[in-house]
């Protein structure tokens, strides 16, 4: 779809320059002509409608060509057509931050139900395509029917065909493959110069083709009706033809006096009548505007004649422009950077792993040697990319590879100094800022430079306008373990300008699944530094018993999360060798004593969630004592929960960090347990809940029903351990 739309701007483009260079062509040559005029725009004709074609086949010239960016041509704009390839830093499951160089979640391209803008774009092409040619049905029958009214008769003039017909009131050449003159029946009243004149005239249009060349003008005007060079193209190929003819009239009167004298009396005929369709044929009294035909006739005539060796120049040139502006194709007027490559040093150090003891002389070696490598270097680009690689790789801690990080920090500091207007550079020291702030934060020192770099880091995102970018940089931002209150050094601050780039990346880009699993992360965040640590870290009974002191709205969010949590752990005991039943049967106490709270806690902002939340615990408890209706039960209740944004976009990383694991062991559970159909229905009831997964959710409970078995059915039922990066859901 977007190589349509390519093709088509180019074609515009380069006819557009093909007529520029034939104008340019007849003003030199000084051509007044009106049938050497005809020729050349018809040639122009021919190669606008044929240009696609032609570019493809002629040789291929680069040139930088001024087209306006196509949408989606390079990259699509975030979770649109096809989303990009986007890379976080990956949060923990216990809220607190562990920088890991995870994959961010990639959303589902089913989630966007808007048009994408190049689909939008063909539909509002083919819509004024097919208006176009709609109106060329009335011209079409008003053809056909002056062609069956049409009577043959005897005139003067030989080697046309001449018929008579009552419903024309001026004289007129129709037919494409056998054109003929239609005469009105007035004709046998005129004078011997006029039908002379008349006859002339459109017998020119006969041997000109006219009528074919004006519906191929037409119809250029129908595929490129957005194009002002086909509107008056066809204008233009009006004018030329008419003058063409005048000019052959003129010539078989005599005396241009009277051919003015005849086109002023035929021109009168049509007026009482009304202006006929433009498109039936060619007519004497013509589309080219009299006025100018006749200036055209009585000023120009010393002009016209044109010598056979101007006309072959003329020829000669057109052909050579028809030939070399198709084969010019656009080439982007500014060149794609390569991709600097990490220097062989850099590599080096970033081989020996981001917790090497660089007290080892032999890391000391590589990393003086990295160094020095990039001291030498003045070019920004690899300097940012290369220093951005080892702030990635080490982590700006004493012990934990603070002079690595060092090193690449000095590199993008140097690039920034070199090149500060360069996005690349800007970003990669955003990256170094943020990283740095982070990991000081966690042991809460004093940093005097604090300010200044989330100043920084601040500026940058409120200026981009890349929602891959913003929440790449707010994804450990609003991450840290203390978004409010009391906690280290400017946490507050980070969480603050990280959450308002999340908010900013919504904005932007409402359907991006990463910016709602990452706000959904942020509002985590913001409600757990309001809870006492007692209600949401520490042994299940303890918590449980933290959690009875909450208002109803709040026991009941927090009661279906410690089930869930619960979970996690008989999920782990996979990894312990120990039986999961007991922690099961716990997981669905919790569950069960949530659900008993639910009525009273309807009015609680997250109702939705903790009610699918803790049936689906509860349905997987049940499994676990292979009790299947009481399952099923439980799972299609949850179904019933009413939509939340945590249920349309489920997160790794929020609490309960393994509330995407559910509805996937439950229905795996009941296909081993042989409730086939149960387990493909509540899979397509899931698929209109969730938006972060829908397609994958779609093809699974197809495939339930096919009798096919998903891959993730076969893992045992503990499950996986759930994962610590940040993910896309399931």
């Amino acid at each position: 779809m977007i190589n349509i739309v390519r093709i088509a701007l180019e074609s515009s483009a380069q006819s557009a320059a093909l007529a520029l260079c034939v104008a340019l062509i007849l003003a030199a040559a000084r051509i007044r002509s009106g049938a050497v005029r005809h020729a050349a725009w018809t040639a122009v004709l021919c190669g606008m409608m044929l240009m696609p074609v032609l570019s493809r086949i002629t040789p291929k010239v680069p040139v930088t060509m001024p087209l306006p960016p196509l949408p989606y041509a390079d990259l699509p704009a975030a979770d649109e057509v096809a989303p990009p390839q986007q890379a976080s830093a990956a949060l923990s499951g216990s809220a607190d931050l562990q920088l890991r160089n995870n994959p961010a979640p990639q959303p589902s391209a089913a989630i966007s139900k808007r048009l994408p803008l190049p689909s939008l774009i063909v539909v509002v092409y083919l819509t004024g395509l097919l208006f176009s040619l709609f109106r060329l049905i009335p011209g079409w029958r008003a053809a056909r029917r002056i062609s069956r009214s049409c009577e043959p008769v005897q005139t003067p003039f030989s080697g046309v065909d001449v018929c008579e017909s009552p419903i024309v009131t001026t004289p007129l050449t129709v037919g494409l493959l056998s054109p003929r003159i239609v005469l009105p029946l007035i004709w046998r009243e005129w004078t011997n110069t006029k039908l002379l004149a008349v006859l002339a005239h459109e017998a020119a249009h006969v041997k000109n083709r006219d009528s074919l060349v004006n519906l191929a003008a037409y119809l250029n005007r129908c595929v490129f009706w957005f194009h002002p060079l086909a509107w008056w193209l066809r204008k233009k190929l009006a004018t030329t033809a008419e003058h063409a003819c005048d000019e052959a009239g003129a010539q078989a009167v005599g005396d241009t006096r009277d051919y003015a004298s005849v086109l002023l009396e035929v021109a009168a005929l049509a007026i009482p009548h009304g202006a006929r369709c433009a498109f039936v044929g060619a007519g004497m009294e013509g589309d080219g505007g009299l006025e100018a035909r006749i200036d055209h006739i009585l000023l120009d005539g010393s002009q016209r004649a044109v010598s056979a060796t101007r006309k072959a120049i003329v020829a000669l040139a057109c052909a050579v422009v028809l030939i070399a502006v198709p084969a010019c194709r656009q080439v982007s007027s500014v060149k794609a950077p390569e991709k600097p490559t990490l220097l062989p040093e850099v590599q080096a150090l970033i081989g020996i792993g981001s917790r090497s003891l660089f007290s080892d002389p032999q890391v000391q070696s590589q990393l003086e040697a990295a160094r020095a490598s990039l001291e030498q270097s003045a070019d920004a680009s690899v300097l940012a990319a290369n220093g951005k690689a080892l702030v990635n790789r080490f982590i700006p801690l004493a012990h934990f590879g603070r002079e690595g990080f060092d090193v690449g920090a000095a590199a993008i500091a140097r690039a920034l100094q070199l090149d500060p207007k360069s996005q690349e550079v800007r970003r990669a020291q955003v990256l170094a800022y943020s990283r740095q702030l982070i990991n000081i934060s966690r042991g809460n020192p004093e940093d005097p430079e604090t300010p200044k770099k989330l100043a920084f880091i601040d500026g940058e995102l409120k200026g981009s306008k890349d929602v891959s970018f913003l929440l790449e940089t707010a994804t450990p931002m609003v991450s840290i373990r203390w978004p409010t209150g009391q906690g280290p050094v400017a946490a507050p601050e980070m969480f603050a300008v990280g959450k308002a780039a999340v908010e900013r990346a919504l904005r932007l880009d409402p359907n991006s699944v990463w910016a709602h699993q990452l706000m959904l992360k942020t509002q985590d965040q913001e409600l757990v530094a309001n809870l006492q640590e007692s209600v949401w870290h520490g042994p299940l009974d303890s918590q449980h018993q933290a959690i009875q002191a909450l208002p109803v709205g709040a026991r009941f969010r927090e009661l279906s999360i410690l089930a869930a949590t619960a979970g996690v752990s008989a999920m782990n005991t996979a990894y312990t060798h120990e039986s999961p039943e007991p922690m099961w049967q716990a997981a669905g106490n919790y569950a069960n004593e949530a659900l008993a709270l639910a009525p009273q806690a309807k009015d609680d902002p997250y109702y939705g969630t903790s009610f699918f939340r803790a049936n689906m615990v509860a349905a997987m408890s049940a499994l676990v004592r292979h009790d299947r209706a009481t399952a099923i039960a439980f799972a299609r209740k949850a179904m019933e929960a009413p939509p939340t944004e945590a249920l349309r976009y489920p997160i790794v990383n929020a609490r309960p960090w393994s509330n995407w694991h559910y509805p996937q062991i439950v229905i795996a559970q009941l296909i081993r347990e042989g409730e086939r159909d149960s387990a493909a229905d509540l899979a397509s009831q899931y698929s209109r809940i969730v938006i972060a997964d829908k397609d994958r959710w779609e093809a699974a409970a197809a495939a339930i029903r096919k009798g096919e078995t998903p891959d993730w059915v076969r893992q045992p039922v503990a499950g996986p351990r759930p994962p610590t990066g940040m993910k896309d859901s399931h």
